[in-house]
């Protein structure tokens, strides 16, 4: 009985791990995101921007 509840125990413990990574993550690609969709927005006023172009190609990976 002891054994499975350290199993169950370390089994939410583990779960927790996951979890925050996984939002982590969320955020990460959220923000990512975000400034994709600015900068586009961006660009649509002032599409001769060097800065603004070079900023959205390293976020899409060019």
């Amino acid at each position: 009985m002891i054994f499975m509840k350290r199993v169950m125990e370390g089994e939410r413990e583990m779960g927790k791990k996951v979890e925050g990574e996984y939002y982590g993550e969320v955020e990460e690609i959220e923000g990512g995101d975000f400034v994709v969709v600015e900068v586009s927005v961006y660009l649509n006023t002032d599409p001769d921007d060097e800065d603004g172009v070079k900023e959205l190609n390293e976020y899409w990976g060019y």
